[in-house]
């Protein structure tokens, strides 16, 4: 189930258009933030979750072409992240990837019924 969870993540990145796709700077602050719990959460489980995310936004960004800015990016948004405040943020990337899992589930559905 686990490596099926990831094939549809990796599905995932690979078909984001760009017309659905977030921008630059919330794509880099989710990696960053998922970088932050993969290395800081107390629980297996949540570094796990946050791993998983860091793979997806990754994939994300190298849809990006401009590599400068994504660097840039990064480096301006690892000054403003909050601590107190990287939860409740990181809860908005997972539900942003657990959506995108969902479209492709929901097309891979499409596809089997027809």
């Amino acid at each position: 189930m686990k490596a099926t969870s990831l094939a549809i993540t990796a599905i995932a990145i690979s078909c984001t258009s760009p017309a659905l796709a977030q921008n630059l700077s919330s794509d880099v602050r989710c990696l960053l933030l998922s970088n932050f719990f993969a290395k800081g959460a107390k629980e297996e489980a949540a570094r796990q979750a946050a791993a998983q995310s860091m793979i997806f936004f990754a994939g994300r960004l190298d849809g990006h072409a401009d590599v400068k800015a994504i660097a840039g990016e990064m480096r301006s948004q690892s000054k403003m992240i909050d601590p107190n405040k990287a939860g409740a943020e990181m809860g908005g990337c997972a539900a942003r990837m657990g959506q995108a899992q969902k479209t492709i589930q929901d097309a891979a559905k499409s596809l089997a019924t027809k």
